[in-house]
């Protein structure tokens, strides 16, 4: 595999970070008759396949962390036995994206593409579940979408910064003060 390839993904996750101003988009859903004030204490599933296999893992240990950070914020526990309330699952997808873009010159009475751009780019999408541990069943489910850049400064802010408008959504579906 490319070294080059290798150090996008390693980046993995930065959602369009590589300027001072980013965007990335964050849609969510949830079941309507769950009670989430009821539970208690959580704990994050492990899986192999929570990250494709060219990522640098500090970056994996990074997500975790901001995950763990925010659940406990909002009151829960985190534990590591089989009692958890709550199980949280999350995983990293990365694809490649080509744009096209035609410019056209409408001054001619036939308008032909005079000029055509290809753009790719690596598009990383984050994903988490919040799963009730009795009944197996996912009460919440967030994703965020972005660009990846490998030229990233503080990725550790970037990564908790992404994460915590993840769970500021998960604030609002859950009914909680903001």
């Amino acid at each position: 595999m490319k070294s080059s390839t290798t150090i996008i993904l390693t980046i993995l996750f930065f959602l369009a970070f590589s300027s001072c101003e980013t965007t990335y988009s964050i849609t969510s859903d949830f079941e309507d008759d769950v009670n989430f004030s009821a539970f208690e204490t959580f704990k994050i599933l492990e899986h192999e396949t929570r990250i494709p296999y060219v990522v640098n893992p500090i970056n994996q240990q990074r997500i975790e962390r901001s995950i763990v950070q925010e659940m406990e914020s909002l009151g829960y526990e985190n534990t590591e036995n089989d009692y958890a309330n709550l199980e949280v699952s999350w995983f990293v997808i990365i694809k490649t994206v080509k744009d096209i873009e035609y410019y056209n010159d409408h001054y001619r009475r036939y308008s032909f593409p005079q000029y055509t751009r290809v753009i790719e780019y690596q598009e990383g999408t984050l994903v988490i579940d919040i799963i009730d541990s009795f009944d197996k069943k996912v009460i919440w489910h967030g994703k965020t979408t972005g660009r990846v850049s490998e030229n990233i400064e503080k990725p550790e802010e970037k990564i908790a910064k992404v994460v915590k408008s993840m769970f500021e959504k998960f604030k609002k579906d859950a009914g909680m003060s903001l």
